[in-house]
Order: C-alpha cells, then structure tokens, then sequence
C-alpha cells in the first residue's frame, strides 16, 4: 500500500526534503502571522473611541450575522481543494506550489498589518492585551489592512482555475465558475461580518494574484532547474514540458 502511495506520487528521498521544507516553512509563517496580528491587535485603537472608516460597502449594506458561514465556506473551500489535489498524480507539485504561494502572502500581510493600525469595523471585537504567542481568534481587533482570510479562499480558488481535476474541459469550466461564485460569495460575506475594509479585499486580490502569477515565472525560469524541486515532477513530465516549449518556439520562429 505504502509502495503504491509512494510510486503514484512520485514521493522519493530529494521531494520528501522539499516538502517537509514548504511544510515547515508554511507552519512557521502562519504562527508568525499569528504572532504579528496579536501585536496589531495590542496597539490598534479603541473603536469605541475612534469610529470605523467610511467604507462604501458599509454605507450601502448593514451588518449580517454571517461570520459561522464565513469559515464555513473557508473550510469547505479549503477541504475540497485537498481532496482534489490527492486525486491527481501531481499532487505533491500542486501541493508545493498552493502552500508556497499561501505563505509568502502572509509574508507580506504581516508588513501591511504590522505598519498602520486602523479603527476595526467589528465593533464587537476584543484587544489582544495578554496570550500574545497563543491568543488566535478571528475576532482580534486591528487584524486589518490585507484580508487573511482573502488569501485561502483565493488560492484554494485559484487551483481549481489552474488545474482540470476531471480530463473534461467543460466540466472544467463548469467547476471554475462555481468555484469563482462560491469565492466572490464568500468574500462579500466577510465584508457582511464586518471582518475586513473593502480595502482589505481588494488588496488581498490584488497580492495573491500577483504573488500566483509570480511563481509561474519564477518557477520556469529558476526553480525547475533545482535538482531538489525538480524531483517533485516525473521525468515524463518534464520531457512534455520540454517538448511544449519547443514546439511553441518552432511556432513563434515561423511565424517571424
């Protein structure tokens, strides 16, 4: 069984090193931005004192009690997004690259949390004042500029886009706008909860776009050429990628 598992996923020594290193690394920016929303959460101000900013979203919509549906879909989302990775072969490449791309979001929303702290549009949330390294509930005041939550619901949505979990262009298709519905639906509900700024949102599309497009650049031009990273795909596949990007140059050249 064991074998299986491991022949299937192309799972050997060099790809274990890569993926106990993403994993690690993952683990570790998560608590850091854990770590870094607790302080934002210290120094935020009082939103009892000072009034949550206009917000165009606010002043057309109320408040709706939907903050359980909102970590619903999250997880739902999220949960959904690993199970359809396992049913792939590739599974551990598209693995490397959904938990590389989430960390190094956090990476950058823990500068744009830290730097400026904004009254929080949840008047219902609490100042992190003690449990600094432990405290981890969602509703911490100031955890605010570059929406957390944003990130998973947006590169969970970004797989199904990228990747046809069924060998059927329609059905992937079909996938893909439910998925996107199922995403903007969720986001607007944060908004509905009062969790994050419009601003907040926006910013996290905007960075978690940036940061997925990134990696398609960064990854043909430099890390397929890293003999550990490279091991995360079989040598067939990286014969047809080979074969794919000479078969467009040819294209391009003629066309000259």
């Amino acid at each position: 069984m064991l074998k299986k598992i491991l022949k299937r996923y192309n799972i050997n020594s060099k790809n274990i090193f890569v993926l106990l290193s993403v994993v690690g690394f993952t683990i570790f920016t998560l608590y850091m931005m854990n770590l870094m929303s607790n302080v934002a959460s210290f120094w935020s101000p009082n939103n009892k004192a000072y009034e949550p900013l206009p917000d165009l979203f606010f002043d057309l919509f109320g408040y709706k009690n939907v903050e359980k549906l909102v970590d619903t879909l999250m997880y739902m989302m999220l949960i959904s997004t690993a199970i359809a990775i396992l049913i792939r072969k590739d599974a551990i490449l598209i693995f490397f690259r959904l938990a590389t791309c989430i960390s190094f979001s956090y990476l950058l929303r823990m500068t744009t949390v830290g730097i400026t702290n904004l009254p929080d549009p949840n008047l219902d949330c609490f100042q992190v004042v003690e449990d600094t390294l432990t405290e981890a509930s969602y509703r911490r005041c100031g955890d605010n500029i570059f929406s957390g939550h944003s990130i998973i619901i947006l590169m969970c949505t970004f797989v199904w886009t990228k990747y046809d979990f069924f060998n059927n262009e329609l059905y992937w298709l079909i996938m893909s706008v439910f998925v996107w519905i199922i995403c903007i639906t969720n986001l607007v509900c944060i908004l509905f909860a009062r969790y994050h700024y419009s601003v907040d949102i926006l910013l996290a599309f905007y960075i978690c776009s940036s940061v997925w497009l990134i990696y398609d650049l960064i990854w043909s031009k430099y890390l397929i050429k890293n003999a550990y990273i490279a091991s995360l795909i079989k040598q067939e596949d990286i014969n047809n990628q080979i074969v794919n990007s000479l078969t467009e140059y040819e294209k391009e050249t003629k066309s000259i």
